[in-house]
């Protein structure tokens, strides 16, 4: 067990979306994929899933975050 539990059952729950749900999985590794990212992004609140899917070839030459607490990604 985590000795940080503050988040641990968001974080549980985020990455049961990627893993439990069928429709992620067939989402993740559909044949028309070049590129697949996932990470987490969190605050004191909540824990969620960001998911870069893409079916054409990419090139990515910066991710920053943005005025919404999202992020932004250049390429």
């Amino acid at each position: 067990m985590p000795k940080d539990k503050v988040m641990m059952h968001e974080n549980m729950d985020a990455h049961g979306l990627l893993l439990e749900l069928q429709s992620e999985r067939e989402k993740l590794i559909a044949d028309s994929l070049t590129h697949v990212s996932l990470g987490f992004a969190a605050n004191e609140k909540v824990v969620k899933v960001v998911e870069l899917l893409s079916e054409r070839p990419m090139v990515i030459n910066q991710i920053t975050s943005n005025e919404e607490e999202g992020v932004r990604i250049n390429g």
